[in-house]
């Protein structure tokens, strides 16, 4: 039986505030209150090095748009500095903050703000937007990527090695969205409205949940290997061209996803359990 979402959830008000320091600086609620005239100057102000730098300041969509650019991983490697992302991919940091504050400037700051949204809102989010494009694309690149590798696989025979790698992780990700919405996401919205105490039993489902994002962000950076970067031969055809644009959109899709789990749900998750007090299995 699917547990979530809970029914006759009360819609209640948000009370929250903003607070001007390294660590809200960037938040999507605060920069839109900001003239952007001034957006580019406190995007300098702020050292690259600092908490503020983090790379779950791609909540905001232009920046994680701007983080997929410079191929930036910014969902398992979301609690990495920007100095520190930069130098595992080789990037002058000055650089990404440009982008990032052009990115501002030009005001595509649009987009709900997570970190100050209901979990409950965050959890139907998830399902309604990334769990519903699983189910919805991974189907469709199966059949894509099984017909590539038949018809193709004597010239490409990396398309094969494409194929074994996909339908692993495909199953795992249809068996981990379900883990979600049965087990956790119910457990989490529980929690936040009150219906269940806050119990440290909600770590350790994370921490799997956790686990097995790193092992679905090991797949997709092993197919981006071994397609050259989702790249078509000059003799691809058309099923070749949606294959990899659709491989390449999963990757997109994929690590917003997971960055809104690893770096915003699963953490504010973590603190209504430490904020009541309760031990046990900390993260």
């Amino acid at each position: 039986m699917v547990l979530y979402p809970h029914p006759g959830r009360p819609i209640r008000p948000l009370a929250s505030t903003m607070l001007i320091d390294e660590r809200t600086l960037f938040t999507p609620g605060l920069c839109c209150s900001i003239p952007r005239a001034c957006i580019r100057k406190l995007v300098f102000a702020v050292p690259h090095h600092s908490a503020a730098w983090r790379i779950a300041f791609s909540a905001i969509p232009a920046r994680s748009r701007v983080f997929e650019e410079f191929g930036i991983d910014y969902c398992c490697g979301g609690r990495l500095s920007l100095a520190d992302a930069c130098a595992r991919r080789g990037l002058q940091p000055d650089a990404v903050r440009r982008r990032l504050a052009e990115a501002d400037a030009e005001g595509v700051l649009g987009g709900t703000d997570w970190r100050a949204a209901r979990l409950a809102d965050l959890c139907g989010h998830i399902v309604a937007t990334h769990h519903a494009f699983l189910r919805r694309e991974l189907p469709r690149l199966r059949d894509l990527l099984g017909k590539l590798a038949r018809v193709h696989g004597n010239r490409h025979p990396e398309l094969r090695d494409v194929l074994a790698v996909f339908e692993p992780f495909a199953a795992e990700l249809i068996s981990h969205a379900a883990k979600e919405e049965q087990v956790l996401f119910p457990l989490i919205t529980w929690i936040e409205s009150g219906d269940v105490p806050p119990t440290p039993f909600v770590l350790q489902p994370i921490k799997v949940m956790e686990a097995e994002h790193g092992d679905a962000g090991r797949a997709l950076s092993e197919m981006r290997r071994l397609t050259g970067g989702y790249a078509v031969p000059a003799d691809g055809c058309n099923t070749y061209r949606a294959a990899m644009a659709g491989l390449a959109e999963l990757e997109a899709d994929t690590h917003a996803h997971v960055h809104k789990e690893n770096n915003i749900l699963f953490p504010r998750a973590a603190r209504l359990v430490a904020e009541a007090g309760v031990h046990g299995g900390g993260r």
